[in-house]
């Protein structure tokens, strides 16, 4: 079978966890403003800022968790994932976490530190065979597979 007849539907993985920290850091902001107008301009200010972030960062997150799924394509050296086409070379490791039947996967290029949010998922349907599959294709093309914990953008 053609590596290249690959193809699954994968979407962004929950961020339940970010949407529930952001909101109760926004709630605190609120809660801590509304009992301390005393303090200086400066921290009045930060705590402003700072609450403009978490809101931005929680919407972000609800728009990226119910986004629609998209289609990820396994051809023979490189991967066509959210319309970008990512060649074996560029990939330094691809990483899994979370359970067998609906792993994170998420996908480092050479140079970054954390995985880029456009490069992790967890497939929708068939996510042990996905997972298999992606693993069959890392090893034919020398891409290492590590099954550990990552750190993603929002």
């Amino acid at each position: 079978m053609e590596l290249s007849q690959f193809k699954y539907t994968v979407r962004n993985p929950s961020g339940i966890k970010i949407i529930i920290s952001m909101a109760t850091l926004c709630a605190l902001f609120l809660v801590n403003g509304s009992l301390n107008e005393k303090d200086s301009t400066i921290l009045w200010f930060a705590a402003i800022v700072l609450f403009c972030f978490s809101t931005v960062v929680m919407l972000w997150s609800i728009y990226r968790t119910f986004k629609k799924p998209i289609e990820l394509y396994l051809h023979h050296d490189t991967i066509l994932l959210n319309g970008r086409i990512i060649k074996a070379e560029q990939i330094k490791v691809i990483m899994s976490m979370g359970d067998f039947k609906k792993p994170v996967i998420g996908i480092k290029p050479h140079g970054a530190q954390i995985v880029p949010i456009s490069m992790c998922f967890r497939f929708v349907k068939n996510g042990e065979k996905g997972a298999a599959d992606l693993a069959n294709w890392a090893e034919r093309n020398k891409v290492k597979l590590d099954n550990t914990f990552f750190i993603r953008w929002i």
